[in-house]
C-alpha cells in the first residue's frame, strides 16, 4: 500500500511539517507501512495559474505533475493544513484543486494544525466544501492538533502537555486505521471499470 502525506504550510520549519514528518514516522513504526512520498509545499516551485500548469512547459507546471503522479499513484492521501486566516492555506487548496483526477475516489485523512487551543478545525472544513470536483473522499475520522507547538517534538516535564500528546498519538493512530481501511475498500472501487469521468467530469 502506498501512502501520501501532503505538508499544506507555505513556511519555513512550520508545525505542519514537524507533524507530517511524525505521521509518516508513526507510519512506519506502528503501521507497517513503507512505502511513502512526503509532499512539503514549502518545496515545491508551484504555480497557482492553471493555464500555466495546463501549458506543461514551465519548470513549476513540471514540478507539481511530478507531484501530482505521485498523488496518482497513492492508495491514500494523508493532508495536513494549518489554519490560516480561519480556513485552509491558500497553496494547499489551490494544489488539491488542481489535481485533476488523482485524488479520484481515494481515501483522505485530514489534519488541521493550529497553535491555539480550539483551533484546526476550520481548515478541515473548507476542504470538505472546496474540493468537490476532485472527487476525494475525506473519511470522517479528522485528526485536530491544536497547541501543537506543546507537543511532538517538545522536550519532556509538562504533565499536560505529555497527557495531550498521549490522546492525540491514540487518535492518530486510529484514524490511520481508519485509513488503511478505506484504502483497501476504495481500490475495489477504482478499479471496477464503472468511472466515468467523460460524460461527468464535475461530480454534479
Amino acid at each position: 500500500m502506498k501512502i501520501t502525506i501532503i505538508s499544506g504550510s507555505s513556511r519555513d520549519e512550520s508545525q505542519s511539517l514537524k507533524i507530517a514528518k511524525w505521521l509518516k514516522e508513526r507510519l512506519v513504526s506502528e503501521h507497517n507501512i513503507s512505502d511513502l512520498n512526503l509532499i512539503d509545499l514549502n518545496e515545491l516551485s508551484l504555480t497557482l495559474n492553471p493555464n500555466e500548469f495546463w501549458g506543461g512547459k514551465t519548470e513549476p507546471a513540471k514540478a507539481m505533475a511530478a507531484e501530482y503522479k505521485k498523488l496518482e499513484e497513492s492508495d491514500a492521501v494523508i493532508v495536513v493544513t494549518p489554519e490560516w486566516g480561519g480556513g485552509a492555506a491558500p497553496a494547499l487548496r489551490q494544489f488539491l484543486l488542481m489535481s485533476g483526477y488523482t485524488l479520484a475516489h481515494k481515501p483522505v485523512l485530514t489534519v488541521g494544525v493550529s497553535s491555539t487551543r480550539t483551533g484546526g478545525i476550520r481548515p478541515i472544513e473548507e476542504l470538505k466544501h472546496s474540493t468537490k470536483n476532485t472527487r476525494m473522499l475525506i473519511i470522517p475520522e479528522p485528526l485536530v492538533i491544536n497547541d501543537v507547538e506543546s507537543v511532538f517534538g517538545v522536550a519532556e516535564g509538562n504533565a499536560a502537555n505529555e497527557e495531550h500528546q498521549a490522546y492525540l498519538t491514540g487518535k492518530a493512530d486510529y484514524s490511520i486505521t481508519v485509513l488503511l481501511e478505506y484504502a483497501k475498500a476504495l481500490k475495489q472501487v477504482r478499479t471496477s471499470g464503472k468511472l466515468n469521468y467523460e460524460d461527468f467530469a464535475f461530480g454534479m
